[in-house]
């Protein structure tokens, strides 16, 4: 079914959908322990995302590579890929904590 949504969503032109089923393709091949195609699934969705500026997609994707990497013991990929998406995680926590008092801040500059 995955295979057959992500046609659709290919013909629809709808990259994010792409980069969610070939992310959703990747989860089906990891539990079936063929780590070679979940990977292929996982860099496609990936790259999908960082296209698209969708940090959320990259950072669960960046994941999923080091967990397949941890399953596989190459365990210096793990924490190469695993590592990343803290940064990505952290970076949208503090926009999201701190925007608004700056927009505050900024606003007040303007009108005051």
């Amino acid at each position: 079914y995955y295979f057959t949504a992500l046609k659709m969503t290919e013909e629809l032109g709808n990259k994010n959908d792409n980069g969610i089923w070939l992310n959703n393709i990747g989860l089906v091949y990891w539990n079936k322990k063929e780590y070679t195609k979940s990977l292929e699934q996982f860099f496609k969705a990936l790259k999908i995302f960082e296209e698209l500026g969708n940090k959320n997609g990259i950072a669960n994707n960046l994941g999923n590579i080091g967990l397949v990497y941890e399953d596989q013991k190459e365990y210096s990929k793990a924490i190469e890929f695993l590592s990343q998406p803290i940064g990505i995680i952290i970076a949208v926590f503090v926009a999201m904590t701190f925007l608004p008092y700056v927009s505050r801040f900024l606003l007040g500059l303007i009108i005051g």
